[in-house]
């Protein structure tokens, strides 16, 4: 799988690192992934300096509506996504 992560319940911190080439489908997985370990009010940090191409707008959008239905009105914690800039 091209995200893999790691979820600490002491320190309610979720750490993802994104891998090659990854689809919206890889990051629905994810998010109902930490929301099955009861991690979704956590501290999330996500790693896309490894990955290959952004999703396009639409996945992106897809994504955030999914966060928002599991959601309901429960915290969903803040997240940070951490990046590179690459030179072509």
């Amino acid at each position: 799988m091209p995200i893999t992560w790691t979820v600490s319940h002491p320190s309610r911190l979720v750490v993802a690192v994104a891998k090659g080439d990854i689809s919206a489908a890889d990051v629905l997985a994810y998010v109902d992934e930490i929301d099955q370990a009861g991690a979704m009010p956590y501290r999330k940090l996500f790693d896309l300096s490894g990955v290959f191409a952004m999703l396009p707008t639409e996945d992106v959008r897809l994504v955030g509506m999914r966060v928002v239905a599991l959601s309901g009105d429960k915290p969903t914690g803040p997240l940070a996504i951490a990046g590179a800039r690459l030179s072509l």
